[in-house]
């Protein structure tokens, strides 16, 4: 999740207060890292199977980073393969951690993630 922070950082587009669409968050881990360690202002995080808050939390504590919170601006949603479930433009930014290698066709992800 640091290395996700530096690219984003590192590629001149700004972060503060921002809204993050994670797609293929899987355990949510580099989601509530990049809320907890960066600057944004709401991350989503989406996958095709649903996020394990309860083991999300025991890694977060594992890892000294506070767990997820009710009033937390971090979000998980269960997608259907290919699609972002969101209205048109709903995020700023969107970033993706070794996701694209496991869907076989991903032009219509991309058309998605890129309408919201």
């Amino acid at each position: 999740m640091d290395q996700a922070l530096q690219e984003l950082h590192g590629s001149g587009i700004a972060t503060e207060g921002r809204q993050l669409l994670d797609i293929g968050c899987g355990d949510g881990i580099i989601s509530l890292g990049l809320l907890r360690r960066g600057d944004l202002g709401s991350v989503t995080g989406i996958d095709i199977v649903a996020t394990d808050t309860a083991f999300l939390d025991h890694e977060a504590r594992r890892h000294g980073v506070d767990p997820v919170a009710p009033d937390d601006a971090l979000t998980f949603v269960r997608s259907a393969p290919d699609t972002a479930p969101f209205p048109d433009d709903s995020f700023d930014l969107a970033t993706a951690w070794s996701v694209f290698e496991h869907v076989t066709e991903p032009r219509p992800l991309l058309r998605d993630v890129l309408r919201v």
